[in-house]
């Protein structure tokens, strides 16, 4: 078994499915990862709230808060692809191994 974990080991598609798995843990059971996503969400949500009643001739506080929002919608972004690529790649790992046999 180790030796055909170690044969695949630098299988991209292997490492994609790898990280999203690592990925979703981290999210879902690591108390850092949910603090992050909690973090980001409130970040996000207070950043637009505040975007609301902005003045609207002041483009240089409209633009702060603007990236306010938009940082932690990537840093979410970035964990959704992780996790999305991870699933594509191991569908396709799927297919491949039925096509195989």
């Amino acid at each position: 078994m180790n030796q055909e974990v170690n044969q695949y080991s630098n299988d991209p598609s292997f490492k994609a499915v790898a990280l999203g798995l690592d990925t979703e843990r981290f999210i879902a059971d690591s108390k850092i990862g949910v603090y992050l996503v909690e973090r980001a969400h409130q970040c996000r949500v207070n950043a637009l709230e505040q975007l609301a009643t902005a003045n609207p001739i002041d483009s240089d506080a409209i633009r702060e808060l603007q990236w306010a929002a938009k940082v932690p919608d990537m840093f979410l972004l970035w964990l959704d692809e992780a996790i999305s690529t991870g699933t594509a790649a191991e569908e396709s790992i799927r297919v491949e191994d039925s096509y195989g046999r």
